[in-house]
């Protein structure tokens, strides 16, 4: 009888044991799995940081570029306004001198009795 008790409290002490140690085994092996899952998140974290501040430097670098385009289009279309403006002038200057030269041809030129713009040497500076 005491052998058998002495039995039964050995086998109910390492059932206890055992189930003390699978216990434990099964809290590790959880805890390595959430160190494993938050390693996971972690990194997928910093894959999606990464990716966002790739994005954010991409949309810098093309709003820097969409502006400095925009400076350049001002810049031309403000070099073209000059360009034409001068185009303009001297278009002005060389018809005003080819005028000057034709009513000075014609105010000269005797055979001419009443030139079409009314001008003769007489009342060219009045």
């Amino acid at each position: 009888a005491r052998n058998r008790l002495m039995a039964n409290v050995h086998k109910s002490r390492q059932e206890n044991l055992k189930y003390k140690f699978d216990k434990r085994l099964e809290a590790k092996r959880q805890k390595q799995q959430d160190r494993d899952e938050m390693r996971g998140l972690e990194e997928e974290y910093k894959r999606f940081v990464g990716l966002e501040k790739q994005q954010r430097y991409q949309r810098r670098k093309q709003i820097e570029k969409d502006q400095l385009k925009l400076i350049a289009q001002k810049d031309q279309k403000k070099t073209l306004e000059r360009a034409m403006a001068r185009h303009e002038r001297l278009q002005a200057e060389e018809r005003d001198r080819r005028l000057e030269a034709w009513i000075e041809k014609e105010k000269n030129d005797p055979n001419v009795k009443k030139p079409w713009h009314g001008l003769t040497k007489n009342n060219w500076y009045t």
